[in-house]
This record gives structure tokens, sequence and C-alpha cells, in this order.
């Protein structure tokens, strides 16, 4: 049984910086301008749940359930997701800073990436099958043994994709991003 269940609430403009606000539940609540840098969450069950503007960098997800949460204009610097409990996990990110974000080994179906600084975010050996990346900042992100089947790079830019080590089935490139696919072949793209 979780400390305390919040329903329905707005937490706005609260610093929660290195705090340890883990343990609890929240069900459809926003976060709204919050500072919760380097706090501890873990444990603590999020669904429904909207972080609107907020900073989350570095913040400790250990155990920590992501159900149907969406993140707009947040700043999610070096978090490692892979430490999140998997069950249920459905999340979306809108116009999110996420470089070196550690998405090792997880399963994010359908996951929608709009507008995303993505940068060194490893990805290695994780389930990305129809993802989106819709105007993503791909520079050094790390995609090893990914599942990448009808995943959507058309918009995405500056990704670096081994077809070799990869599976890209039905995977949706432009024309402009095949130099991201070839680049191990050192080919001087025109």
């Amino acid at each position: 049984m979780k400390e305390a269940e919040h329903d329905n609430q707005v937490f706005d403009g609260i610093d929660y910086s290195q705090q340890t606000i883990g343990g609890e539940e929240y069900y459809d609540c926003t976060f709204r301008n919050c500072n919760l840098s380097e706090a501890n969450l873990s444990n603590s069950d999020f669904n429904d749940c909207l972080f609107e503007s907020c900073n989350l960098s570095l913040v400790k997800l250990t155990n920590t359930g992501l159900k149907t949460v969406s993140f707009k204009n947040c700043k999610l610097i070096g978090i490692d997701f892979n430490s999140c409990n998997p069950f249920l996990l459905n999340v979306k990110f809108s116009k999110c800073q996420l470089d070196y974000a550690g998405l090792y080994q997880m399963k994010l179906k359908d996951t929608t990436f709009e507008e995303c600084s993505l940068v060194e975010a490893n990805f290695s050996e994780s389930d990305l099958s129809g993802a989106s990346f819709q105007e993503c900042n791909l520079t050094n992100a790390v995609f090893d043994l990914t599942d990448l089947t009808h995943a959507d790079f058309r918009s995405a830019h500056h990704y670096t994709i081994d077809p070799e080590r990869n599976k890209l089935n039905q995977a949706r490139f432009s024309h402009f991003g095949l130099a991201g696919l070839l680049g191990k072949y050192n080919l001087l793209i025109e």
C-alpha cells in the first residue's frame, strides 16, 4: 500500500528538488512549472498524469510506475528510465529535453517523441516498434539491437542507425536521412 494517494490535483510551481516524495500514488494529476530535479520519486505510481514545463533532470525513478503519463516542455536530462516499473508503462514526450536519458532494454512500443532533444539517449535493446520521432534531434543517440519495426524517423535528424544491428522492418525514413543509415560505410552522399 502506498503512503499517500492524490486524485485529480494540480501541483503548480512547487520546488521538490532533491526531496524524497516516493511511495505515493497520483491519479489524473497535473504537475506544472515544478522543479523536481534530483528528487527521489521511487516506488510511486503516476496514472493518467501530465508533467508540463517541469524540470525532472536526474530524478530517481526506481520501481516508479508511469502509466499513461505525458511530458510537455519538460527538462528530463540524465534520467534513468530503465529503473521504472515496466508494468503498463506508457509515456509520451512533446517538446522535451531528454538528453543523456537511459532507455536501455525498455518496451516503448508506439511511444511518441515530438520535437524532443534526445542527444546521446541510449535506446539499446529496446522495443521501439511503432514509435514516432517527429522533428527530434537524435545526435549521438544509441540504437543497438533495437526493434524499430514500423518506427517513424521521417522528420527526425542527426541520427545514426546501423541497419545490420537493428530491426528496421517497415521503418520510415526520408531520403534526407539516408546518411544516418549508411554512415558506417563511409560513403559520400550528395
